[in-house]
Parts: C-alpha cells; structure tokens; sequence
C-alpha cells in the first residue's frame, strides 16, 4: 500500500505544471484565511501574554467574593496584615497594599485619539512586594502630594508624560515625578500615593487589596485564614490566576470573532478546492483507470489523493503563518487604551496550520472518493 501511494503522489506531483495556475489559487486561498486566523487569533494571545507574563503564584489579589473588585475598608487590610503566611519587610512591616483607581486622559502620539489610562493608588507596602518595579527616570512619587510615576510603556505611547509633565484626575493636576519598568500590566499605567488619590477622588474604600506570602503553598493556610476569621468577608487568589480570570472574557471574545471570520473565509475557499480538487482529478481519470486495472488498490488511490490535497494545502499555510509572522510579530498597539505588543506564540501559528491541513483535507475528501469510486471501464470510455 505504501509503495502504491508513493507511485501515485509522483506520478501526480510530477504533472504539476500541467495544473500548476489551479493550485496556485488553492494555495493562495488557504494563505488567507491561515493569515487572518493567525493574526486575529495573537490578538487575544498577546493580552493573555501580556496579563500574566510577570505575575508571581506567591502575590495574591484579595477582593470582595465573586467579584474583580469592590469596597474594601482600611480596617480589612489592616485584618489581612495579621494573618499568618504574609511576608514581612526587612523592618518587619507586612507586605500588603490595598490598592485603588483613577483615570487619567491622555493622547496617543500616532493619531491623535485621545484615551483613558489607569492610575494605580497604592500604600507603601506595594513598592516591597514588586521587586521587579524599578525607577528608570526621575524619581519616585512622594505621599501627600500630587505626583505620579509612569510605567515605561504608557510613556511610549501617550503624548504628556514625560518628566516634568502634568496629568489631569480627579479635577486636579498631578506632576509626573519618574517613569519606572516593572512587570507588563504595570507598565501600561501610573503609580501614585493611595491616600492623595483617595482624597482627590473622594473615596474611602480600595478596589482590592494585594498580599505577598512567605511562599507559594502558604495559598490554602492563607485562604484558611481568611474563612476562620468571621470580621473578613473577601476571597483570596494568586495575581496570575486572577489576572487570566481578568482577561479571559475579553480574549474569548476575539478569539470567537477569529473562528467566527475565519470560518466564512474557509468555506468560501474549501469550495474552491473542492472544484479545483475534482478539476485536476477528472483530468487524471484514464490514468487512475489504467492503474486500478493493473491491480492499484481504490484505496490507495483515495489516500494518494488526500495526501496530493494536503501536500497542496501545506505551502498555503506556510505561506500565511510567514505573512502574519512577518506583519504582526513585536508590533506594538494601543486597542482600547492598552498598550500590547502583538505576539504570533507557536501555539497560535500551529493552530493556523492545523486549519490549513482541515481545509485540505475536507477539500480533497469528496474527489478522492470519486477518484477511487469511478469503475474502471465507466472511466476509460469517458476519456
């Protein structure tokens, strides 16, 4: 059976020039619809990349239960302090900030569209807890005044913030003090003092509250804690998890709009193969009646064939990955005020190949079976 197909892909492959214009259509086809499968499909890879790339099992987000944020009193942070498995600083103060927003307006530099960036108020304790946070420029905020530090790539893609800059929140004018690198979430927005923030914006309450554990599996005698403890009514989870939880409604949402245009795109196309499929197998007819009359096996001529489909399938997929590779890799964009750098992940480019060889596949079903099913004399006195 193998020797079979292997005769049979050479004899075929070997006649390509004689429909070479047809395959070269096919091959086009599925480069396009690979490519904006691919490209699309990095959108929502590049925001889950860019949530939780960074992000430590042993930094936990504490909020109010079933919730991504609410009110949480100074008095909870001030509970959450005393539980065991927090780590502490050098001077033994406890790693934890409650942290609260605002938003700022600020304008792109490419086109002008003005958009909304957030500003993270958080206590002292925060600065201990994100090692990876580092003053690049400048210096860092000051508690008690307006100031702001701005993570490097918020600075690169808005207009206003460089040193010595002021930011409008909250009705009033904040100084941009530093600008500062830190983990990717971070970086997209600005840091300043809680309570100024809470001030301005006339609030009393955080949004969520972060904890660094001693280590990682001190998670559950954590969450225990916080169960045993009647005054606490929040739940506990470590930043990646909660940060992928975060992002995971959105990036669903691009990736249906991804399969939802991709999958017109590959009907359209695997229509096409399938005409073309049958075109190029008719003009074989008298040659794969020849063959199953000196003892060819029908189905190794439906396999030779499924194979012809997929082999013609690969270059379009190849094709189509290279051009989405090429066009979308390491391009920073600002969608929605959020500043990402386009990512195409391997997982990504394989599953574009993988609908690459499904449309070959279901393109070159219908006329292997037809190829294999024709009888031998119908075939010869068609030709």
């Amino acid at each position: 059976m193998g020797r079979q197909i292997l005769v049979l892909l050479q004899m075929n492959l070997g006649g390509v020039k004689a429909w070479l214009g047809p395959a070269l259509v096919v091959v086009l086809g599925t480069a396009c619809v690979v490519g904006v499968l691919i490209s699309t499909l990095s959108i929502g890879a590049s925001f889950r990349l860019w949530g939780t790339k960074g992000t430590r099992p042993d930094r936990l987000i504490v909020t109010t239960p079933g919730d991504s944020g609410g009110a949480i009193k100074r008095d909870t942070v001030l509970a959450l302090s005393d539980l065991e498995g927090v780590k502490r600083s050098a001077d033994s103060k406890p790693l934890v900030s409650g942290v609260m927003f605002g938003f700022a307006e600020g304008r792109k530099r490419i086109d002008g569209v003005r958009v909304l960036y957030g500003v993270r108020g958080v206590e002292p304790g925060f600065l201990g807890m994100v090692p990876e946070l580092r003053v690049v420029d400048g210096r860092m905020f000051r508690p008690g005044l307006h100031e702001v530090i701005v993570g490097i790539k918020r600075q690169a893609a808005t207009i206003g913030l460089e040193l010595g800059d002021r930011i409008r929140m909250g009705g009033v004018d904040w100084l941009v003090v530093g600008h500062y690198e830190s983990i990717q979430y971070l970086d997209d927005g600005a840091l300043t003092d809680a309570d100024t923030l809470m001030s301005v914006l006339k609030m009393n309450t955080f949004a969520f509250v972060e904890v660094m554990l001693d280590s990682a599996p001190d998670l559950e005698r954590f969450k225990h804690a916080i169960k045993t403890n009647t005054v606490l009514d929040v739940s506990a989870e470590s930043e990646d998890k909660f940060m992928a939880r975060q992002l995971k409604q959105f990036t669903q949402l691009i990736d249906f709009i991804s399969y939802f245009i991709s999958s017109i795109m590959a009907i359209g196309a695997t229509v096409g193969a399938v005409n073309i499929m049958y075109m190029i197998v008719d003009r074989r007819r008298r040659e794969m009646a020849t063959l199953r009359a000196i003892g060819f096996a029908s189905y190794t001529i439906t396999v030779a064939v499924l194979l012809e489909s997929l082999l013609i399938a690969l270059p379009g997929a190849a094709l189509g990955a290279g051009g989405a590779w090429l066009m979308f890799n390491g391009h920073h964009v600002t969608p929605f005020g959020f500043s990402v750098n386009l990512t195409v992940t391997a997982n990504v480019v394989g599953i574009g190949i993988g609908w690459a060889f499904a449309m070959g596949l279901v393109g070159g079903l219908s006329p292997a079976i037809r190829a294999a099913g024709t009888p031998v004399a119908e075939a010869l006195r068609a030709v």
